[in-house]
C-alpha cells in the first residue's frame, strides 16, 4: 500500500516553528483509511497525558541583538503539569535579553482545583517566605503586591489548557529562581532556575 504524506511548509520547518504554523500530516491508502493527523509544531500543546515536554528553548545567542530595531522577544515555552512540576527547569537567557514566557497548563484537574503561573523572583528574594505571603494573595493570584520589588515578572493564573504570558528584559549575569506560587505547588517541585549568563 501506498503512504502519501503532505508536509505544509511556509518557509521551512524553522520559520514555521517560529510562527506557530503547524504541520499537517495526512495519510491515505493505509489500512486504517484515510486519516489526518496534526503535529505540533509550536502552537498545539501536547495532551494532558504527556509527562514531559521536550524543552522548547531557542538558542539565546540566535535572538536579535539588544538595541536594534525590531527586536522581539525569545518565546520560552513551558507547561505546568498535573504532577505539579514546570516542564523545563532551567531556562538559559543573555544578560539584556527580551525574553516571553509562555506558560500553558496540561492537566484534567478542574479549573478551581489546579492552576498555574510563573513568578521570577530576584536572586536575594526568600523564595519560602515569599510563598508564605504569596498564599495569602488569592486576590491578587497568589503573587503578593507588598512583595513586588522581589518580583521581576509574573504571569496570571492559567487553569488546564489555558495559557499566560509574561514579557521582561533578563537582568544582569546570575541565577534567579521562579516559582508556581500557587498554594502547595512550591513545596510539591513546581520551581526552577532562570540562568543568565
Amino acid at each position: 500500500m501506498t503512504r502519501i504524506a503532505t508536509f505544509i511548509f511556509t518557509v521551512g520547518l524553522s520559520a514555521a516553528a517560529a510562527t506557530g504554523i503547524a504541520v499537517v500530516l495526512r495519510s491515505s491508502g493505509s489500512s486504517e483509511g484515510a486519516a489526518g493527523r496534526s503535529a505540533a509544531v509550536d502552537g498545539d500543546r501536547a495532551p494532558a497525558t504527556a509527562p514531559h515536554l521536550p524543552s522548547r528553548q531557542a538558542d539565546p545567542a540566535a535572538a536579535t541583538p539588544a538595541g536594534s530595531g525590531s527586536e522581539r522577544p525569545r518565546t520560552v515555552h513551558l507547561a505546568g503539569l498535573d504532577n505539579l512540576t514546570f516542564s523545563d527547569l532551567t531556562i538559559h537567557a543573555r544578560s539584556g535579553e527580551l525574553i516571553e514566557i509562555e506558560l500553558h497548563t496540561i492537566g484534567a484537574q478542574p479549573p478551581d482545583l489546579l492552576k498555574h503561573n510563573f513568578v521570577l523572583l530576584e536572586p536575594g528574594a526568600s523564595v519560602s517566605s515569599f510563598i508564605r505571603v504569596a498564599a495569602m494573595a488569592r486576590d491578587n493570584g497568589y503573587v503578593p503586591a507588598g512583595l513586588k520589588g522581589q518580583i521581576i515578572a509574573a504571569t496570571s493564573l492559567a487553569a488546564a489548557g489555558e495559557t499566560v504570558t509574561t514579557t521582561f528584559r533578563t537582568p544582569q549575569p546570575g541565577q534567579y529562581p521562579f516559582v508556581c506560587s500557587y498554594p502547595g505547588h512550591f513545596t510539591a517541585g513546581m520551581k526552577g532556575m532562570l540562568i543568565v549568563k
